[in-house]
Parts: C-alpha cells; sequence; structure tokens
C-alpha cells in the first residue's frame, strides 16, 4: 500500500526540548523539508511492506523507481535512520528517492524498534525508535534485539520482490543509523558491497567482518552529539551527559580492518568548508579498489546530514551546511565499488 506523507521528524520531542519559537521555527523546516524532498513522482513509488523476524512483525519501505528496467539487475541503497527517527523520515528527507529515479537503482528504508511496542507511549522523546548497533546502549542494547537477523530479513524481502544486482548492495544511515551502517557492514559483509556511516560510531570492540568492505564516513567538526574529539556530549532525550570516543578511533579502526595503514592518506580536498582524506591499498589502480576509506569532515557542521534542510533546532543539533550534499556523495563511492569477483 502507499503511504500518505506526514511531517517527518520528531515534533513531540521538539516539545520538550524547546521554547515555543524555535518549536515553531523547527515545525517549519520539518514541513518545507517534506515537501521539498516528496515529489508527485516518486510518492506512489514508495510502498510499505514488512517482515516476521522474531516473532515481531515489522515494517520497512521500499522505493521502486517506476521507470526501471525489472529484466536488468538494479543497485539496492538501504537507508537506516537516527535515533528516534522513522523510516518515513528518512525516505523524505535526505533526497534518495530522487536520487534513485535519476540513477536507476533501488532504496529500502527499515525502521528500528521501540521499548513500548505496544505504541501506548507514542512520544518519541520518551519511546524512541532505536538500533541495536553493538553498543549495548539503550533498550535495544539491553534486550538484544535482533536487529541484524532484521536487516537481512528486509534484503531477503525486496530479493523477492525486485531483480537485485547482489554485487552491488550498500547500506548507509545516520547517527545511530550509522553506527547500525558499522554493526551491518560487519556481520553482513557478505551482503554488503560498500558501507557509508554519517556522524556515528564503529561500536563493537572486536569487530571481524568476513570481508571487510570500503567506507565512505562524513560527519561535521561542531556536531556537539558525536564530538570530532570525542568527549562528553549531551544526551538528546534527558539524563545525564554520555562519553563519546574520538571519531578517528572509528575510521583507524576500519582502515586497519582493511589492512592498509591509518598514518597514511591522500588529501582529496581542503578547503575552508571541507576536509577530506582517502587511505587506499597498493591495489589502487582506479576508483573501484576493494580496500579503500574515505573520510570527510565538513566543517562548522554539526550533528545534520549536510546539503538537506535540517529538521530539529540549532541548539540541540548544532549548524547545518550546504558545504556539500552528502546523499550525492554516498552514491557516487557506491557506485565505484561493488562487490569484487571472489
Amino acid at each position: 500500500m502507499s503511504i500518505s506523507p506526514r511531517l517527518p521528524m520528531l515534533l513531540s520531542l521538539l516539545i520538550l526540548l524547546v521554547p515555543a519559537g524555535a518549536l515553531w521555527a523547527a515545525a517549519a523546516a520539518a514541513a518545507a523539508a517534506a515537501t521539498a524532498t516528496t515529489a508527485p513522482a516518486t510518492r506512489a513509488t514508495l510502498r510499505e511492506f514488512a517482515v516476521r523476524h522474531d516473532g515481531v512483525e515489522r515494517r520497512y519501505l521500499l522505493h521502486v523507481p517506476a521507470d526501471l528496467d525489472p529484466a536488468r539487475p538494479a543497485p539496492l541503497v538501504m537507508m537506516l535512520h537516527g535515533a528516534g527517527g522513522t523510516a518515513d523520515h528518512v525516505a523524505r528527507a535526505y533526497g534518495w528517492r530522487e536520487l534513485a529515479d535519476r540513477e536507476h537503482f533501488i532504496a529500502v528504508f527499515p525502521e528500528g524498534t521501540r521499548a513500548d511496542i505496544a505504541g501506548v507511549t507514542t512520544a518519541p522523546a520518551r519511546n524512541p525508535r532505536l538500533w541495536n548497533d553493538g553498543s549495548g546502549r539503550g533498550f535495544a542494547g539491553r534486550r538484544k534485539v535482533d536487529d541484524i537477523g532484521y536487516l537481512a530479513a528486509v534484503l531477503d524481502d525486496v530479493a523477492r520482490r525486485c531483480n537485485l544486482d547482489a554485487d552491488r548492495v550498500y547500506c548507509t544511515g545516520f547517527s545511530n543509523g550509522a553506527s547500525m551502517t558499522f554493526h551491518g557492514g560487519v556481520a553482513l559483509s557478505d551482503r554488503f558491497a560498500a558501507i557509508a556511516p554519517i556522524s556515528g560510531h564503529l561500536w563493537l570492540a572486536d569487530a571481524k567482518p568476513k570481508s571487510p568492505r570500503p567506507m565512505f564516513f562524513l560527519t561535521g567538526d561542531a556536531d556537539p552529539l558525536n564530538p570530532l574529539a570525542g568527549g562528553e556530549a549531551p544526551n538528546p532525550f534527558g539524563g545525564p551527559p554520555v562519553q563519546k570516543p574520538p571519531i578517528q578511533k572509528s575510521i583507524d579502526a576500519w582502515v586497519t580492518l582493511l589492512g592498509l595503514d591509518p598514518a597514511t592518506t591522500t588529501v582529496i580536498r581542503d578547503d575552508d568548508r571541507v576536509r577530506a582524506v582517502r587511505y587506499r591499498g597498493d591495489d589502487a589502480a582506479d576508483d573501484a579498489t576493494p580496500r579503500e576509506v574515505v573520510f570527510y569532515v565538513v566543517k562548522n557542521l554539526g550533528h545534520e546530514w549536510p546539503g538537506r534542510p535540517r529538521v530539529l533546532p540549532r541548539r540541540l543539533t548544532g549548524e547545518s551546511s550546504n558545504a556539500v550534499d552528502a546523499t550525492a556523495l554516498v552514491w557516487e563511492f557506491f557506485k565505484n565499488h561493488p562487490r569484487p569477483a571472489p
């Protein structure tokens, strides 16, 4: 069935966190984001499906471009929302469906679980959707929710409905969804050809993917929730501040998994808006090397997806930025990194 448009992000969370003036400004931005990224040409192609996993029926949203040739295997991009987000929000806010229409790939938007599964407590601030990202944090970690099994079930269900190119299946996500992308990149390395976490951490202490995959990573140097240098960060859902590790720790860990040298980088951009470096192996004859990590730091960017309108208030997430379009950058990286032949 088709999904009707609705306000994409955490307005009830805003009521708890911000004064009335900022609330209305954020609500207007959320509405603008929903309008700007929900075009009639793509609305009818967003459909809701469900898979049953661990005794629970869990939904996901699927976007298949209307003009996609069903006889031709298509790439797939899986996009994972952040803590408190929804599949509906990321399907509308970050431009993935519009890009899928232009570039002829399938986009899928899974959804995390809530502590109150029945949904009696509906306010996102009190009952947020979360991923079990391997950190042990939150109810999803404490209950050991099998999100890896759920993501695999979603991929299997989409493969039954669509003609997928198994060598071009990718995963990206934001914040808690970025950490879940790391988790998926480890546990589902046989399914994903490359990953692209945006502003998150690799929390797994002993990550051992069967086949380490290339990674694109982006964050902001002014992110208050995941500070670039690590340290104390506010809890957006209330409670005491939390300690976060430096972002570079996750980058170095993935670089090491690929057998690369964390001390050896090539600068690919360095100006007053962005610094980006590349880690590569000696087998990098062209852009399609399986041993590559690209690391972008957007200057003055807070906890936002760059290139898209903000939804939450500045006092919570810091500054937004149009220095880059993260959606386009991620897809360009994915295009250059199909799964290598065995």
